[in-house]
């Protein structure tokens, strides 16, 4: 049954019952929620930008953890970074280094990578685990040139 055919589907039984209470539409009908004005699904990155100085290293840490609040298990996970100039350049202006340990995701970059990147660019740390992809991170990275080199 597609979706519109289930939303009047709904409003038939309720018409037919007198009622206008979802709990009783939900008995007969699991996996069916009533809705009521706008919906939205959200699933974005955090927004974390970056403001480094040209030729620094920068070291940083990711701790993850399930919904339920206990350590996630990251054993099976994979982890990524990348700078670019823009979302949609081809070349990568910069490799973050990733590792995992227990449930925290290290980031590193090294202070040779930072020398060379734009004064402007953006970022995204992505998560590969049990086979999904999430990107857990993205902002922009702004290098302020350095003095002393």
């Amino acid at each position: 049954m597609r979706f519109e055919e289930q939303i009047i589907e709904q409003k038939r039984v309720r018409a037919a019952e007198g009622r206008a209470n979802p709990a009783s539409l939900l008995a007969r009908a699991p996996g069916i929620m009533p809705l009521s004005g706008p919906q939205a699904i959200e699933r974005v990155p955090i927004i974390v930008n970056l403001l480094l100085y040209a030729g620094d290293d920068l070291g940083f840490a990711l701790v993850m953890y399930e919904p339920d609040g206990t350590d996630a298990d990251l054993s099976d996970a994979t982890v990524r970074s990348q700078i670019r100039a823009t979302p949609a350049a081809a070349d990568i202006a910069g490799e973050v280094l990733c590792g995992i340990e227990d449930n925290v995701i290290q980031l590193h970059l090294l202070g040779e990578v930072t020398q060379n990147l734009p004064p402007a660019a953006v970022w995204d740390v992505e998560l590969t685990r049990h086979g999904l992809v999430t990107t857990l991170v993205n902002g922009t990275v702004r290098t302020t040139p350095d003095v002393t080199r």
